[in-house]
């Protein structure tokens, strides 16, 4: 996983596309997110043949889309560690299923909101 927010969406676009070999895989890596080669090589592996990580990936990017509309629509009322609770109490549901909830309960909670 990259550091660099523009980097770690950069590096999880999804990796099984045909066009995307582990070798380019492994690069980006090296290259986008600065990891050593033994990491990168262990990421490039994962990310082409690991089905499992297109659904992490998908869920970690809905779950930062989340966070930065919530924070748009908070603006200063933004708390992550209050959008981590609400998100969190919710279980491990698909996040399409709970999404207009965590927006909705995080704005009646906001002072003012």
């Amino acid at each position: 996983m990259c550091a660099d927010q523009r980097s770690s969406n950069r590096f999880s676009q999804p990796a099984n596309e045909e066009s995307l070999r582990a070798s380019q895989f492994f690069s980006q890596a090296l290259k986008d997110c600065h990891q050593d080669d033994a990491t990168a090589r262990e990421q490039a592996v994962r990310g082409t043949f690991d089905p499992g990580y297109f659904a992490y990936t998908l869920g970690k990017l809905q779950i930062l889309q989340l966070r930065e509309e919530t924070r748009r629509r908070l603006g200063g009322k933004f708390s992550l560690r209050r959008f981590h609770d609400v998100l969190l109490s919710h279980g491990a549901p698909p996040l399409a299923l709970v999404r207009d909830r965590v927006l909705r309960e995080l704005e009646q909670a906001s002072p003012g909101g």
